[in-house]
């Protein structure tokens, strides 16, 4: 989801145009957002549990896609335009950081004794290298043909 998440912050708003003080204030404005996120995540899983954090991630998500679907009609709506995109960008603080917070606590959870970081490596191997190349594989490929 990451990869699908970060496909409109980059090369999705260059394709149409988007200056690129656009696309740096953007990515700024998505590593910013990690920051208080991760801060917090603690808490959020205490509030929410693991499955509960997992469900506010999947859930930002869907608002965050459903935004850059319609963008171009939230952007007809005031003067703002493309920069329509700025606000949105500040979900990535639970898309990335809560959902990851999620994760290795669970992963830490159900790993056996004394594999904990052997656990979480596996995780990192599986989402930064598996997921995100088969990702941006079938992402590519569908908005190959989809424009």
């Amino acid at each position: 989801m990451n990869t699908a998440a970060n496909r409109p912050a980059t090369g999705g708003r260059n394709n149409i145009g988007a200056p690129g003080v656009l696309l740096g204030t953007a990515r700024l404005l998505t590593c910013i957002a990690e920051v208080p996120a991760f801060r917090m995540s603690g808490k959020i899983l205490r509030a929410l549990g693991v499955s509960g954090s997992f469900a506010l991630a999947q859930a930002a998500y869907i608002v965050r896609f459903l935004w850059y679907v319609n963008l171009d009609k939230i952007a007809k709506l005031g003067p703002w335009g493309i920069w329509a995109v700025l606000p949105i960008e500040l979900l990535h603080g639970i898309t990335f950081a809560v959902n990851w917070s999620a994760l290795t606590t669970h992963s830490t959870r159900v790993a056996p004794d004394g594999f904990h970081s052997s656990m979480n490596q596996l995780i990192n191997t599986v989402h930064w290298g598996l997921a995100r190349g088969i990702g941006s594989t079938i992402g590519g490929s569908i908005l190959a043909r989809s424009g």
